[in-house]
């Protein structure tokens, strides 16, 4: 199976899960103790975060500023024009955005409000940039051990003092798997480059070091009853399960793995827009979870194209031109 067909599919089966997730939320009175949400809640964030490390070392672009300036329009036009567009959606009841942002005030505070807070909108765009940024600061330092050493000394240093703005959190909790993902990418495709590579002993030296004192201090701040260890053991098991049974199932069902490559080809454009849609369903409790989520997929899609039709509307709404 192509690798990159392959990668698609665990996009395209992570955004499902995304939006699955978001329907349990607003479907279920009792969410936080409800087992399905955990269990997807847990990984389908990380396993993104670890697909799009995997994916940027397989593009061995080179990361200059016409790279990251690409990066910008894909992903921080679209995390503004969004913040925008669910300001003045708010109050149609079919987005079910109400319960779970704040776009009180102006169009301004909002916007500001969503920067400093980045959870309010699409916040693993607004980290992914970041995490783009922190790439091309190592590659073109030349001493990405270095380099390193000094962002995680950083974010354990922001963490102390308990600076939580500007999206820190999230950054914090998933460069590891960002990371883990460049380092598997690396691994499967170029092994011997892998062990040569500052990386590995970069890794063993510093990551391991610094980032566990880190996380333990941004999960008392954020969510406390949950151990670090848990947190991120669940991650990575999710990840790696997703992995293996991907890899076992798909080649049997190429049918699946075609639709799931297709949707994965959509990711950011479906994570984008189905926010819009996500009180849309019929019933109650898991009939409404499951009714909003092929509703909400299926709105997203006609959306989705209904602006790709329009080169400019493309580039504003999703960061990219009309093929």
């Amino acid at each position: 199976m192509p690798r990159e067909t392959y990668i698609d599919a665990l996009k395209g089966l992570a955004i499902l899960l995304v939006i699955l997730a978001h329907a349990l939320q607003r479907s279920l009175p009792d969410i936080q103790g409800n087992i399905y949400f955990n269990s997807i809640a847990a990984f389908h964030m990380p396993l993104f975060m670890f697909l799009s490390g995997y994916i940027l070392y397989l593009n061995k672009a080179e990361y200059d500023l016409k790279w990251i300036w690409k990066k910008f329009l894909r992903l921080i036009v679209p995390f503004f024009t969004w913040t925008i567009i669910f300001y003045y959606a708010i109050d149609f009841n079919f987005t079910g955005l109400f319960s779970f942002v704040d776009y009180s005030g102006s169009l301004l505070d909002s916007i500001l409000r969503t920067v400093m807070h980045p959870g309010n909108g699409l916040w693993f765009l607004w980290v992914l940039f970041i995490f783009y940024l922190i790439a091309a600061g190592a590659s073109r330092s030349g001493r990405p051990c270095l380099f390193g050493l000094f962002i995680l000394s950083t974010l354990a240093a922001l963490a102390i003092i308990g600076f939580d703005l500007f999206g820190m959190y999230y950054i914090r909790f998933h460069i590891i798997f960002f990371v883990a993902g460049y380092a598997f990418s690396m691994l499967r495709v170029d092994k011997e480059i892998f062990l040569k590579s500052k990386l590995n002993s970069f890794g063993r030296k510093y990551y391991l070091a610094l980032l566990p004192i880190d996380w333990s201090i941004a999960l008392n701040y954020t969510d406390p009853a949950i151990g670090l260890l848990s947190k991120f053991f669940y991650g990575f098991a999710g990840i790696s399960l997703t992995w293996i049974s991907m890899s076992l199932v798909l080649p049997k069902i190429p049918k699946m793995q075609q639709l799931l490559s297709w949707i994965g080809g959509l990711t950011l454009e479906i994570y984008a827009s189905h926010l819009l849609f996500l009180n849309t369903g019929f019933g109650t409790g898991y009939v409404k979870a499951i009714s909003t989520s092929i509703i909400a997929l299926l709105a997203s899609l006609i959306l989705i194209y209904s602006i790709k039709n329009v080169n400019i509307l493309n580039i504003i709404f999703f960061g990219s031109r009309t093929r």
